[in-house]
């Protein structure tokens, strides 16, 4: 006779076990595939703030484990268990980096997009070559060809 699990037992439906990322559902990016489209400004931005999230849990939790570290490195009073101490606070220092460096990017990126709305021309631009006495013949002659 097979024996009945607790789910079975109480007619309940099991638990899928998920993981930290599918908890806080944050989308993953898409595949790349070889004829895709180009990458849109969302697309990149989105892919920033993904490695950006991803990097400050990396840090967090790794933050908690240094926590732990110490204090089997204060109890034990080993070596090792000081070296490890070393390697994570290693860990955390390089994830940080990486972090502003994403920060560096996003500003650079909006840099760029800032220079390149002021590049665009802004309508019509009429450049007047005249001298002055060009212009003040010009302003003369207007109220007469009004009045036509």
């Amino acid at each position: 006779m097979k024996k009945k699990s607790i789910e079975d037992k109480l007619n309940i439906k099991p638990i899928k076990e998920t993981t930290a990322l599918e908890a806080i559902a944050v989308p993953k990016p898409p595949v790349p595939t070889k004829n895709a489209p180009p990458l849109s400004e969302q697309d990149k931005f989105d892919d920033i703030q993904y490695a950006r999230y991803i990097l400050r849990d990396a840090i967090d939790k790794t933050s908690n484990v240094l926590g732990d570290a110490i204090m089997m490195a204060k109890t034990e009073s080993s070596p090792r268990a000081y070296e490890a101490v070393g390697d994570i606070v290693d860990k955390i220092t390089n994830m940080a980096s990486k972090l502003v460096e994403i920060h560096k990017t996003v500003n650079d990126i909006e840099k760029k997009a800032g220079n390149k709305e002021n590049d665009e021309p802004k309508g019509n631009t009429n450049i007047l070559i005249a001298t002055t006495k060009d212009i003040v013949e010009a302003i003369k002659e207007e109220p007469k060809t009004k009045e036509k």
